[in-house]
């Protein structure tokens, strides 16, 4: 079994449109452009008070353009790139996307109670933490004692966890000391420099 926790519901809504409005949201997606006018306009949108479908193309401009992409209701800046825009799973591919969604439970909890209703020896969680400083762009920003909360009860968890987040001291305090396996690797930032991400595993 797999879970996706869309605490927002933006997956819901959007496949909600893709279920009853397929020609309408198509058409929209396929006439967005790879912009840095659309990208602006959508971060600054609150979804209260716009349409379903609207909501919907602002979801698909964040999964896509956004550094932050990946279903993370927080935006950072626009995705820049010398590269060709190609969009591994855009228009073109929008049933294959809802094909592979098909079978996933789609909760809404928030993430502690989600951890222990879904725990078991057999689970696997992959965790993705907001930064710990703030101004992340993340909707949702965490302190220190919230991320220390955080390990804490995935130390007790029975199930398999992987943690991705920038390397810190307050992760090698408490996961490093209770030995969790780290990896490490370079990535760069939108202001052209770069941080050192960390992965972290209970399990070798």
């Amino acid at each position: 079994m797999e879970v996706y926790n869309d605490m927002y519901g933006e997956v819901v809504n959007f496949f909600k449109c893709l279920r009853d409005k397929t020609d309408d949201l198509v058409w929209l997606l396929s006439l967005t452009p790879t912009a840095l006018d659309e990208h602006t306009q959508a971060k600054n949108t609150c979804i209260d008070g716009i349409g379903d479908l609207e909501r919907a193309r602002n979801f698909w401009i964040h999964s896509w353009q956004d550094r932050n992409a990946g279903g993370s209701k927080g935006w950072s800046g626009w995705k820049r790139s010398r590269n060709t825009v190609r969009l591994p799973l855009g228009v073109d591919n929008m049933y294959a996307a809802a094909q592979r969604l098909r079978d996933v439970y789609i909760d809404n909890m928030p993430a502690e109670y989600c951890i222990s209703y879904y725990d078991t020896p057999d689970a696997l969680f992959y965790i993705d933490p907001p930064y710990i400083k703030k101004g992340s762009g993340y909707a949702l920003s965490m302190g220190v004692t919230e991320h220390e909360i955080l390990l804490d009860q995935l130390l007790d968890v029975e199930g398999y966890v992987v943690i991705s987040c920038v390397d810190n001291d307050i992760y090698h305090d408490i996961l490093g000391y209770n030995g969790w396996i780290i990896k490490k690797f370079s990535s760069w930032t939108g202001g052209g420099g770069h941080n050192v991400e960390a992965i972290w595993m209970n399990y070798v």
